[in-house]
């Protein structure tokens, strides 16, 4: 920070994911996993070590999923492609109408960087069909 004599970061972190745009009690029966792949990736000019992960489908999950990623450098991305974001089955089943949740996943890194993001999901109660148009 300027004119604290603390170096400044120069880490950044961005995020993606590939994730199920719906969800229902019979897509966690079927074992459709909410969050497909998550993508932490170093955009700033130095190494990023330690990242905590953290993932939730606020209000759907039974507890936040989290993880740690050892080091990311500059320009590189991390992929995590099991991310065991475990939905509780009672609310899914208790759902009554279509709903909006909110996806969110959030980045710590020791050297200071962090981001949180959020996407949309839409959960379905479960006598809706979420299959193909037949």
């Amino acid at each position: 920070m300027p004119g604290t004599g603390a170096p400044e970061s120069t880490a950044a972190l961005e995020l993606g994911v590939d994730r199920s745009e719906r969800v229902s009690l019979s897509t966690h029966v079927g074992g459709v996993p909410p969050l497909h792949l998550l993508r932490v990736e170093n955009t700033g000019a130095g190494r990023l070590s330690e990242i905590l992960v953290w993932a939730e489908l606020e209000g759907f999950s039974q507890a936040p999923w989290t993880g740690t990623i050892p080091q990311v450098s500059p320009g590189e991305t991390f992929n995590l492609a099991r991310v065991a974001l475990r939905l509780d089955p009672e609310a899914l089943r208790a759902q009554t109408e279509r709903a909006e949740a909110r996806l969110v996943v959030r980045c710590q890194a020791r050297e200071g960087a962090n981001l949180q993001r959020t996407w949309a999901v839409e959960v379905l109660p479960p006598d809706v069909w979420t299959g193909p148009d037949l």
